[in-house]
């Protein structure tokens, strides 16, 4: 990790990014990712601020309807979604592409292999991937056309009306019983899976908007995280981090994937193929299905 943070610092204009890199150099790419996210949100606030004097000072005093925070909470969430990542988060990923792709970072990779002992079951620790290919929202360049033929159909019990759950690669781990829905306008992790995550619980927020359907019901959820996750495999996946909502209620997944993360990375999803296919700039990426695991989540949600 010390031979990340010298390139890194090279190339950085943030001057407090560099001071705290080299005053506490991050343990793991994903502390790296959140500090960067974490000091373009300061830039963010001071250039509103200053933003904000020059329009008084110019006697522009319209007052503008303040938001509830969770409104606030999901407009910022949207705009990444829709827009993709800022610049120099962009700057940072492809820094890091560049150190991994000339070897620059190799024992990093490996030493996290074994880093975290399996968490249970269905949470276990996955290999890192070794490149950083795309973060969502970023333009790829990628203009192959996505298409579903009988080769994708190949191990698929057939006929069926399964839905599509996959494996997902949720911060470095392989969480299973997660299920892609187009029908959700959330990202929604279990509480028991975000245990076996072992993610600090000061990286927690408050979120007061609830959730309908689960159970025929309305549940609140406990809170909101940032999560790293990882959709296909290297060389053609994409990268983002994204919210998800943590509920303490039954259910039969460890997680929910949302329509919006999907429609980020311009995914094709066809649940008669149990796959899904996004553009990259490597290629097309594809996540494949359990459909065993569709048919047992089906059983434990009547």
């Amino acid at each position: 990790m010390p031979s990340v943070v010298t390139a890194l610092l090279s190339g950085l204009r943030n001057h407090g990014f560099r001071a705290s890199l080299s005053k506490k150099p991050p343990e793991s790419m994903t502390e790296l990712l959140r500090r960067g996210e974490e000091y373009i949100d300061q830039e963010e606030v001071l250039k509103a601020t200053c933003s904000d004097r020059e329009s008084y000072e110019n006697g522009n005093k319209k007052r503008q309807r303040e938001e509830p925070m969770m409104s606030k909470l999901s407009t910022r969430f949207m705009i990444e979604y829709k827009y993709g990542p800022r610049t120099e988060c962009r700057t940072l990923q492809n820094e890091v592409e560049r150190l991994v792709s000339k070897g620059f970072i190799k024992h990093f990779v490996k030493r996290h292999e074994s880093h975290h002992k399996e968490a249970s079951e269905e949470v276990g620790q996955k290999r890192r991937a070794g490149v950083i290919n795309v973060i969502a929202g970023e333009s790829t360049g990628f203009s192959q056309p996505i298409t579903f033929d009988d080769e994708d159909l190949n191990g698929v019990s057939l006929p069926h009306d399964d839905a599509l759950v996959i494996t997902g690669d949720i911060a470095d781990f392989d969480v299973k019983r997660v299920l892609v829905d187009m029908g959700s306008a959330a990202n929604v992790l279990s509480w028991e899976a975000f245990t076996a995550l072992k993610m600090p619980i000061d990286r927690l927020r408050p979120v007061n908007t609830p959730l309908q359907g689960f159970g025929g019901g309305t549940v609140v959820p406990e809170r909101v995280i940032e999560l790293l996750v990882v959709l296909g495999k290297h060389p053609c996946c994409v990268t983002l981090i994204t919210p998800f909502l943590i509920v303490r209620t039954p259910m039969a997944y460890n997680s929910i994937y949302d329509r919006p993360i999907i429609n980020t990375v311009g995914a094709v999803i066809s649940t008669q193929h149990q796959s899904m296919k996004f553009p990259t700039s490597r290629g097309i990426g594809v996540i494949r299905r359990n459909q065993l695991t569709s048919k047992r989540c089906y059983v434990d949600s009547i």
